[in-house]
């Protein structure tokens, strides 16, 4: 199994709405799903749940459960084997394509140099 998602609502912390309402999904691993709607669906809002931006950098009240892998808890954790590309390239961190690669490399503790940062 990749990653199954039950009953999980989303609300952001200024919103008078949930933007998720009981959403289940599952997908198995290998499998290619795309996530459509309008602007304002909550496309970006669920893909930052799996990926584990919530609540910690989009805060608002989660519920529900995220399990990716078989192991539960990643939708609260910073580390999640799920990364995100964003359509608006003005928000990413880095301009150049390199720099943008190696950061998450330098963040977990691996020095320029290539051995364990101290």
């Amino acid at each position: 199994m990749g990653i199954s998602i039950k009953a999980l609502s989303f609300q952001h912390s200024n919103a008078s709405f949930k933007v998720l309402n009981d959403i289940n999904l599952k997908a198995r691993t290998g499998e290619l799903l795309f996530v459509i709607g309008k602007n304002g669906s909550g496309k970006s809002t669920l893909l930052s749940c799996i990926a584990g931006l919530v609540p910690d950098f989009i805060p608002g009240e989660m519920s529900g459960a995220i399990n990716i892998y078989n192991k539960t808890g990643y939708a609260n954790s910073k580390r999640t084997p799920v990364g995100m590309a964003i359509q608006d390239s003005d928000t990413y961190l880095f301009e150049e394509v390199d720099q943008e690669l190696i950061y998450p490399v330098i963040n977990s503790g691996v020095s320029p140099s290539g051995g364990l940062a101290k």
